[in-house]
Parts: structure tokens; C-alpha cells; sequence
């Protein structure tokens, strides 16, 4: 298997958003999802495609007229994409209603594509008990919009069902970091982002056959690449979402090999699984509100949200003996912006080096390499 090649035409996200078009056409419903934080699971069991929509314009145009700059990138890319009429061919729109800028483009897209389905999802910010029940109630809600819109009852073996076949892709995934942090995946970072993001464009069943087909290939290799990855500072990597693949592909060419991550487009995606025995709403709830792996987005009490984060971070660490952390935060991103000091100090105390990297889009190479190469040497002298 040539891994640049197949990697790249299985999973990239050109060919993830063709096939999400090919199946629309056939007439499969598609809904564009803003969020991480929307149960996909009920969208999966109306038989309706989760769509999560991905901002492919760096060079922005037209959004400025609606979202200042200094808002998040994901943001204004997505907004350009829908300006440009991308996204005319969705069905409907979900979000989530946990901060501002994403409310913010939920109304600007409802009011530009004029979707047949919009719903905004009430998210509790408190992680609580209480903000269980009530997300159980909510996502209930949704349901019945769900239902009222394909016209035809969502059952509880649906939603188990649904719920099953994404546990197994999130198996599939964690496994592929798994090798990855082994050494025994012949992929770049940059591949299994791409990996990871296509998950979020077609079916979950679909995707997981993907994956099998993957690991076969990987398996059945006499000799397997050799990525010299002892000899490489190991990193974990630490932000939101990452929206262009270029930016780890120029952390990996400054001779660092990424081995974990705690990302909106990695491991927070899929980390954990929802428990398949408790009742399907109430499972639901616990994953995207209180189990799942820890959003600072999720709680606005920022010392609890750091507390959780660092933890999460800490166990990845460990678990990949990652060396150090390299933060990218993207420059609208108020959130991470406030909990990133919190979360480098923890760091420090922990005695694991990090670096900060702010993100702008288009990615500029020459902007990152001198400080990147510099933190990687630094981590490798502490090792001599």
C-alpha cells in the first residue's frame, strides 16, 4: 500500500464531500452540522446523513460583511463557503447553542442557504445532574423535530442501532491513534487528520469499512515502514479544531512525530463511547455533556474546565510518552485564548514543555518553522 496515495483518495476530505453529494443525489437527506457537541447518533437514526460542515475558504472575501476578523476561522470559512452557495445542497442546519460565534453563524447560515430543517440544540454550560435531565428533555426535543420533519417515528432500536455502528467507528479510530503512537502506522499526522475529519462527512458504517479495509492493507505489509520515529521528539498537540492539515504536516517535516492530541478533530471526537447498555437518551446525555473526553467549551466555571482538560491531557501524555505540547490556537478563538495560560502553567508543573502557535489561515510555512524547530530542539536537549 502507498499510504500517500490511498490514504489520500480513501479519506480526504474532497472525495468524503463527493460521496456525501453522490448519496444526497440519490436522495439520502443531509444536514449540515456546526458543532462537535449535537448527538449525531439521533441524526444518524432518522436515516439523515450528519454533515459536518468544514470552512474550505482560507482566503476570505465576502464573510467580513457579517463576522468581524477577529472572529474564529472555522467561523468565517464556513460563512465564505455558504456566501459561495457550497452548501446550498444540505437539507438542514443544526448547532449548538455553547458560545457566541457559533449562535451567531447558526443564524447567518439559516438566513442565507434558507435550509428546509434548521434547530439550534440548548446545550446546558453547566455540567451538572441537573444540566443532565435537561439535556435528556432536549435532545428529546430534537428528536421530535426530527421525526415531524422525515415524517416517521424514530424507535429505541434506531437510536441503539445508530448508536452501536458509531462506537464501532470510534473504536476503529482510536485504534489507528493507537498504532499511530506505536510506530506502527505508516501514516503522517497530516493523513490521519484526514482520517479523522472524514468520519464527520459520510456514513459512520461506511467509514468504518474504510478503516478495516486500512488496517488490512497495514496488516498484510511483509515490511512495514520504517518512520524513524524513536529518533523523533514526540508531541501531543493541543487546540480546537484544526482546519488545515498543513499546519502538523509542518510540525512533522521539523523532525517531531505526533503521537497524541486533544482536538475538536481528533481524540475529543471520539475518545470515549456511549454506553450501549443504559437507556439510549440518558447514555446520550452522559457522553456529550458529562463522560465524553472534557471541552472547556462545555462548563463555564474555567477553573473546572482546565482542571478537567489538564487531566485529560496529562493521562494522552502518559499514555504516548509524549515529550511536549505544542498549542494551536486559532486567533478568533476567545475560549482557549483565556484557559490557554491555566493550561500551560499545569504544564509547566508538570515539567512538560509547551509551545504556542497561533493560527491564521491560509497557513504560512516560513511563520512556524523557526519556532517549531527551535521548541523541538529544546525538548531534545533536556533529553541528552
Amino acid at each position: 500500500m502507498d499510504s500517500l496515495t490511498d490514504v489520500k483518495r480513501w479519506f480526504s476530505k474532497s472525495n468524503a464531500i463527493n460521496l456525501a453529494k453522490e448519496l444526497h443525489v440519490k436522495g439520502k437527506k443531509v444536514f449540515g452540522l456546526v458543532s462537535w457537541s449535537i448527538p449525531e447518533e439521533i441524526v444518524y437514526a432518522a436515516d439523515v446523513l450528519p454533515f459536518r460542515l468544514f470552512g474550505n475558504s482560507y482566503f476570505i472575501e465576502k464573510a467580513h460583511m457579517y463576522l468581524p476578523s477577529w472572529c474564529c476561522s472555522y467561523a468565517r470559512s464556513c460563512l465564505e463557503e455558504a456566501l459561495n452557495e457550497r452548501f446550498k445542497w444540505l437539507d438542514g442546519v443544526v448547532a449548538s447553542k455553547l458560545e457566541d460565534t457559533c449562535i451567531a453563524l447558526f443564524y447567518l447560515l439559516r438566513h442565507i442557504m434558507k435550509p428546509k430543517f434548521t434547530y439550534l440544540l440548548q446545550v446546558p454550560v453547566i455540567k451538572s445532574e441537573k444540566g443532565k435531565e435537561y439535556f435528556i428533555k432536549e435532545i428529546m426535543r430534537f428528536e421530535k423535530v426530527m421525526e415531524d420533519f422525515i415524517g416517521r417515528t424514530i424507535f429505541d432500536e434506531d437510536l441503539r442501532r445508530a448508536i452501536r455502528v458509531y462506537n464501532e467507528n470510534r473504536r476503529l479510530l482510536k485504534m489507528i491513534y493507537e498504532m499511530r503512537g506505536k510506530g506502527h502506522l505508516p501514516l503522517r499526522s497530516a493523513e490521519v487528520l484526514d482520517i479523522v475529519t472524514s468520519s464527520m462527512l459520510i456514513p459512520k458504517d461506511e467509514h468504518s469499512k474504510l478503516i478495516k479495509d486500512l488496517l488490512d492493507s497495514v496488516n498484510k505489509m511483509r515490511r512495514r515502514e520504517e518512520s524513524g520515529i524513536e529518533e523523533k521528539v514526540r508531541l501531543h498537540i493541543s487546540g480546537t479544531e484544526v482546519l488545515d492539515p498543513e499546519v502538523l504536516q509542518i510540525i512533522e517535516d521539523c523532525g517531531a512525530v505526533i503521537v497524541s492530541d486533544d482536538l475538536n478533530t481528533g481524540t475529543i471526537y471520539f475518545w470515549s463511547e456511549v454506553d450501549e447498555k443504559e437507556d439510549p437518551y440518558e447514555a446520550l446525555a452522559e457522553q456529550y455533556l458529562l463522560r465524553g473526553a472534557p471541552n472547556i467549551l462545555v462548563t463555564r466555571q474555567l477553573s473546572r474546565g482546565v482542571d478537567e482538560r489538564i487531566e485529560y491531557m496529562r493521562s494522552l501524555i502518559e499514555e504516548f510518552n509524549a515529550e511536549g505540547v505544542i498549542f494551536l490556537i486559532d486567533r478568533g478563538c476567545e475560549v482557549l485564548g483565556h484557559a490557554y495560560p491555566h493550561l500551560r502553567d499545569n504544564l509547566r508543573k508538570l515539567n512538560i514543555p509547551s509551545l504556542r502557535l497561533d493560527l491564521d489561515y491560509p497557513i504560512s510555512r516560513e511563520h512556524y518553522v523557526t519556532r517549531v524547530r527551535a521548541f523541538i530542539e529544546m525538548v531534545r536537549g533536556k533529553h541528552v
